[in-house]
């Protein structure tokens, strides 16, 4: 647990540089030890996961401009996430706040525990290599989830198509 504080702390100080670019990243203020011993991550937040405001919606629906606008911000956040060479491995919508900026349900990208920043962008002519398995079962990249089933704790993939599978 405590290296995936650490490793979450490092991308978020990181991307906290992005934020003014990309408004799909929380602010990231610190981080500090309470009374107890716990590490705090001092972050903006928001009003609802993207899978509560999904179910909340249900009834009403979405409209087709906010759906494409999400879309859009999405694949343009994590392509930006994918060229400074960080990939996810926990895509789903239990990491993705909605938090109102005035009239349109912005959407913010969480829980950086178990990505992986490498010193270089991501390139799709890498090999494939083996990596660790990370990530929530129903959301992970076919590959992924037969290792997972097979009882395996590391198969051959590549984090950052199996980021695109899951989003």
């Amino acid at each position: 647990i405590l290296q995936g504080v650490h490793n979450e702390i490092q991308i978020l100080t990181y991307l906290n540089r992005l934020c003014d670019t990309n408004r799909m990243f929380l602010r990231f203020y610190g981080s500090t030890i309470n009374e107890n011993n716990c590490i705090l991550i001092i972050e903006d937040g928001g009003e609802w996961n993207l899978m509560q405001y999904l179910t909340y919606n249900k009834q009403n629906g979405i409209s087709n401009e906010i759906i494409e606008y999400w879309t859009i911000s999405l694949i343009r956040t994590f392509a930006s996430l994918d060229s400074v060479g960080i990939t996810h491995k926990d895509i789903k919508p239990h990491n993705i706040l909605v938090s109102y900026i005035g009239q349109t349900p912005e959407l913010k990208i969480i829980d950086f525990s178990v990505s992986d920043q490498k010193q270089e962008p991501n390139n799709t002519l890498d090999f494939t290599g083996i990596e660790m398995i990370q990530g929530t079962k129903g959301y992970m990249a076919p590959e992924i989830y037969t290792a997972v089933e097979q009882g395996k704790k590391e198969t051959n993939y590549k984090p950052s198509k199996s980021d695109v599978f899951s989003l």
